[in-house]
């Protein structure tokens, strides 16, 4: 929900960017394979995107555990767009884009997710685990005028 309102309340506005880095875990079995739909879903655009992420953050303890991303996936999108979703997920270049996720948030020290890097004002803040919102509306409200 935090990034959604920051998609909604900043990024729509142009007052501030945010990247969404890919860094699936090697202890969750089924992590890449949705690490692998969402960048498919990317290339949909932003609100297949967007509606793939909720439910794989909504169903997280369900394919987590059974591997049913795709069918988590499927229930996320129109059906027209679930079948460009299957094509896409094909493209081996998606592999190469999580790989390069992982390479920077090694060389960034993540350890675990989320981890959020926010960068103003020439100065970047880490921050690890879930941040609410209200805290970083605060903080954008300072920095972006």
């Amino acid at each position: 929900d935090t990034m959604r309102l920051v998609l909604r309340d900043y990024c729509s506005l142009d007052k501030v960017c945010l990247i969404y880095r890919e860094f699936p875990l090697q202890n969750h079995a089924y992590s890449r394979e949705a690490a692998r739909y969402s960048i498919a879903a990317q290339k949909l655009g932003r609100l297949q995107w967007l509606a793939v992420l909720d439910s794989l953050y909504a169903e997280q303890a369900l394919w987590s555990e059974k591997g049913t991303v795709q069918a988590t996936v499927a229930r996320a999108l129109s059906p027209e767009d679930f079948q460009k979703v299957l094509k896409l997920v094909q493209d081996p270049s998606i592999n190469g884009t999580i790989e390069r996720d992982i390479a920077l948030g090694q060389k960034r020290d993540v350890q675990s997710t989320p981890t959020f890097f926010v960068t103003a004002l020439g100065k970047e803040q880490k921050a690890v685990g879930f941040l609410p919102y209200n805290v970083l509306k605060q903080f954008f409200d300072r920095i972006v005028r």
